[in-house]
């Protein structure tokens, strides 16, 4: 278990730290709107997600410095959004002020209101403007990748699937590309373990509450951990990370759909006497894509359609609510090690074709298909390795799996100043 605890935070510290104050980001060019005859759907798709900037909106409470934008599209053209003080959650977001905003799409515009402000989105940007039309500052659209994604099962563990090897799962359903669909469950039973699943969650902007990408991870068969599209809500009892009506999540982790998120969960089953009594409860801490939601939380019974409690072990499911979420790289390591420390913020996704960079890779980790460089944010002001994330519309992280590679940038992009947002 110990080698599976370094390769998870490995993960995370070789990653590239980077201050730049509170400068104004510059947002990548995108590829312009989608080619004659791609519906309208793919500029919803394009529009939806995390943008991050340094803004200075003018209602009370508010302050000159990183600001976090979720844009969740709900069909035909109508989006909800988030504007959120200090950045986005586990980046920096203060988890107190938020503005809701609502809107929808005029072409490849996007305008959203709320109390106060606007905000205009098009080509990979969002611009918010004050009650009197005026500029305050913009936000770049971001893809955030899990620091745990892509982990490599360490020696100990049991590989439960990697795209190929299906023995340990009960009559699984694989895609031509390699992803596992729901509606399976593990062969073997285990007590106690550490478990690690990627999963990715369909695009469904018309659905909504429990019909909206739904399906979950049964431990034992009976406590649920909820896999939803809950990308931009409160993070409710019912709600993607929560156990299943019984504890919400310590925080809304979710990422957009179609970006691939991991859970990395750590259980202790229930302890029973001779008698058949339970005499302890189950245990569990689960980091949702690097942030910890569920701190070793004890957990008092079943949840929602679990098996009823009992003191033999029951194989875990990946539940089957008829919605195409996929999961690839699931493992298991037996035992209770659980890693003391949390992952760390998802990390900017690299694209890895960045220009004027004829930097070589840190000797720090071994090399192996770049999912991103950039530690947690985290800070009043934003760190942003500017020239080296991505900023606009960009593919779904790459489906590789494998280390990482974290690349540093030149000195020279150290001296990048921008102009100061009125």
């Amino acid at each position: 278990m110990a080698s599976a605890a370094k390769l998870l935070v490995l993960a995370l510290t070789a990653g590239l730290t980077w201050s730049v104050g509170l400068t104004r980001p510059v947002c990548a060019a995108d590829d312009g709107p989608p080619a004659a005859g791609e519906e309208a759907v793919d500029l919803d798709e394009q529009l939806q997600g995390e943008y991050l900037g340094v803004t200075a909106p003018p209602q009370k409470g508010w302050y000159y410095g990183s600001t976090g934008l979720q844009v969740v599209a709900l069909g035909d053209g109508s989006f909800a959004g988030s504007l959120l003080a200090g950045g986005l959650p586990g980046a920096g977001w203060d988890r107190k002020l938020v503005t809701a905003l609502t809107g929808s799409r005029e072409g490849s515009v996007l305008r959203l209101t709320g109390e106060k402000l606007s905000v205009e989105l098009s080509d990979g940007r969002a611009r918010l403007l004050d009650a009197d039309g005026q500029f305050r500052g913009e936000l770049c659209r971001i893809v955030r990748v899990s620091p745990t994604l892509g982990a490599m099962a360490p020696p100990e563990a049991t590989v439960i699937f990697n795209g190929k090897k299906t023995d340990e799962l009960k009559n699984p359903k694989i895609t031509q590309d390699g992803l596992l669909e729901v509606g399976t469950q593990f062969v073997n039973t285990w007590r106690d373990y550490t478990l690690h699943v990627e999963f990715r969650l369909p695009f469904m902007p018309k659905a909504r509450g429990q019909g909206r990408a739904n399906s979950g991870v049964y431990l034992q068969s009976r406590y649920e951990v909820q896999v939803l599209d809950s990308f931009g809500l409160k993070g409710e009892f019912n709600e993607c990370g929560a156990l299943y009506r019984s504890r919400k999540p310590d925080l809304n982790m979710c990422l957009p759909p179609m970006q691939w998120q991991t859970y990395d969960i750590c259980f202790r089953a229930p302890r029973f006497n001779e008698s058949g009594e339970k005499t302890e409860n189950a245990r569990l801490s689960v980091w949702h894509n690097g942030t910890l939601i569920h701190d070793n939380v004890s957990v008092e019974g079943k949840t929602g359609a679990g098996a009823a409690e009992g003191p033999n072990p029951l194989p875990i499911k990946l539940q089957n609510h008829s919605n195409p979420v996929h999961f690839r790289n699931i493992w298991l390591v037996k035992g209770t090690d659980c890693p003391s420390c949390p992952y760390g913020a998802p990390l900017l996704a690299d694209r890895g074709d960045s220009k004027d960079d004829d930097s070589e890779p840190s000797a720090a980790v071994p090399a192996g298909p770049a999912y991103g460089y950039a530690q947690g944010y985290g800070y009043a002001a934003p760190r942003l390795p500017m020239r080296y994330g991505w900023y606009g519309p960009m593919p779904p992280p790459r489906p590789a799996i494998g280390p990482y590679q974290v690349w540093t940038p030149p000195a020279s992009h150290s001296a990048i100043v921008y102009p100061q947002i009125p």
